[in-house]
């Protein structure tokens, strides 16, 4: 590649020498008089020196040598992240450092390296209110049913005793709840974080949204259901009055009938094509409620940065869980959507037509 660029460089370069060179030769010899002469040759000489020049100054020889163009920022935080490493090597007791690392891999979307740097920090401070609700966070997003297991719960407890208004530990704590059907719960976290918020912010509607799904949940299964159904049946105004949106309709393969079971719970989701497998939108109703409608939005997100708001493309699915758990398991019931574009008016349909 670098003896090719150069024997074109060099044909150019000649040749847009010979360009100028070529006229103001032939018009001094056809006038008979020399003047012309002297400004030929300086230009055959200046022309290519010129090219050289400006090249080495405003442009990038290192590609000659396969080292690619790097963005000067990615550059910049590529080389941080190797001295905080390096750093960290060598104070392995720095707490403030761990929780920078954390916190600087979750910001770059790497929740595994998050997660581990938030277990140093909690091995050397193990009270550390950021590095409980950064380990909690973190671990919910590397599990592949992104439930907050027992140990986070523990630690987001342990938070809220130490900091009882720290606004993450309360989220999280509700999104707990919601989980596992604790609806009362959740609400009572949300409700406690409710005052700490602005509530024209988008967090603080988004915590809106999440309380009245909670509170049409505790109403019962067919309420749920209906109440589910509303926003998209209620138009615009009402569907994104927190947020982006989704419409979607579910309805399960008549050949699979036979495999529903009482009890199932049928959980409806958007996720992004690629990148973190997090549920950008999730909500639970009965298996019993399909054919269902439902409106994702971005209060039914689990992180609030990371919702339908925050997307370009999403993929619609649904799955009838047996276990009741939104992790899957063999003989759940499943259909997924084709990418689809954000936003969009049109209702999703999602056939649940695969058995996992």
């Amino acid at each position: 590649m670098k003896l090719a660029f150069y024997l074109i460089a060099a044909i150019m370069i000649v040749a847009t020498a010979l360009l100028l060179v070529i006229p103001l030769w032939r018009r001094n010899a056809a006038s008979g008089q020399g003047s012309s002469r002297p400004l030929a040759v300086a230009l055959a000489v200046l022309v290519p020196v010129a090219a050289v020049i400006i090249y080495l100054c405003v442009g990038q020889p290192s590609t000659l040598n396969g080292v690619p163009r790097q963005d000067p920022a990615q550059q910049q935080l590529a080389d941080a992240l190797t001295k905080l490493e390096n750093h960290l090597k060598e104070q392995p007791k720095d707490t403030q450092g761990w929780l920078l690392l954390g916190q600087t891999m979750a910001a770059i979307r790497q929740p595994q390296a998050a997660l581990d740097a938030y277990q140093h920090a909690l091995d050397n401070a193990p009270d550390n209110v950021m590095a409980m609700v950064g380990w909690a966070e973190m671990s919910a997003m590397t599990r592949p049913d992104h439930q907050l297991d027992d140990h986070a719960r523990d630690l987001l407890q342990h938070a809220v005793t130490a900091d009882p208004k720290n606004q993450r530990a309360l989220w999280l704590l509700g999104i707990s709840e919601y989980q596992h059907g604790h609806f009362a719960a959740a609400i009572a976290r949300w409700k406690a974080l409710q005052p700490l918020l602005d509530p024209n912010s988008e967090i603080g509607k988004i915590v809106v949204g999440q309380i009245q799904d909670a509170q049409k949940q505790l109403q019962g299964p067919a309420t749920a259901g209906s109440a589910a159904a509303a926003p998209a049946a209620a138009g615009p105004a009402t569907a994104t009055s927190s947020g982006a949106h989704v419409a979607v309709t579910v309805r399960l393969d008549p050949s699979l009938a036979a495999r529903l079971k009482p009890g199932d719970s049928l959980f409806v989701y958007a996720r992004a094509p690629s990148g973190p497998p997090m549920p950008l939108a999730a909500t639970r109703l009965p298996a019993s409620a399909l054919p269902a409608s439902i409106t994702l939005t971005d209060a039914m997100a689990m992180l609030p940065q990371q919702n339908l708001s925050s997307a370009r493309h999403i993929i619609v699915g649904a799955r009838i869980s047996h276990s009741g758990q939104p992790m899957p398991a063999a003989g759940d019931l499943e259909g997924e959507s084709l990418p689809i574009d954000l936003p969009t008016d049109q209702p999703v349909q999602i056939v649940i037509n695969k058995v996992d």
